[in-house]
């Protein structure tokens, strides 16, 4: 240690190692940032803006791309599903409309017949009825 006493150790104060600079000398101008240097300033990390730039675009391409794919999946299902059942749906009606037609055309071919037959029995009945007159005309006359 040294022998001096600590009343007779200088200790410089913070102003005495600052020297003050003269009034006289004007200060230096700031440069007005670019506008580039304040976008820069108000995002802390460019780098990372970029990479959630790049990821969010990433993003709403797969999504999209989902989407699509979905879609077309969904698409097939349901056309799919549809086709079944619409199957289903017309075979019963086709049967249901063939047993209607087969109803209604033996109610028709019946009629018909039953037409034709009276029609010709009642022919038959004048052609027996003429000749049994005729054969009075002859054998009367």
């Amino acid at each position: 240690m040294s022998s001096q006493s600590p009343s007779t150790l200088h200790v410089p104060v913070l102003t005495e190692i600052i020297e003050a600079k003269p009034a006289e000398q004007p200060a230096e101008p700031v440069a007005e940032p670019s506008a580039e240097q304040q976008s820069q300033a108000q995002i802390p990390f460019p780098s990372l803006v970029t990479h959630k730039k790049k990821w969010d675009e990433l993003e709403h391409r797969l999504t999209e791309r989902i989407l699509q794919l979905v879609q077309e999946r969904i698409s097939f299902i349901l056309a799919d599903s549809l086709r079944e059942s619409l199957s289903t749906v017309l075979n019963k009606a086709s049967e249901e409309l063939a047993s209607e037609v087969r109803k209604d055309l033996q109610n028709t071919l019946e009629v018909v017949v039953s037409h034709a037959v009276s029609q010709e029995i009642m022919r038959l009945q004048q052609n027996s009825s003429n000749k049994s007159d005729s054969a009075k005309g002859k054998g009367g006359g």
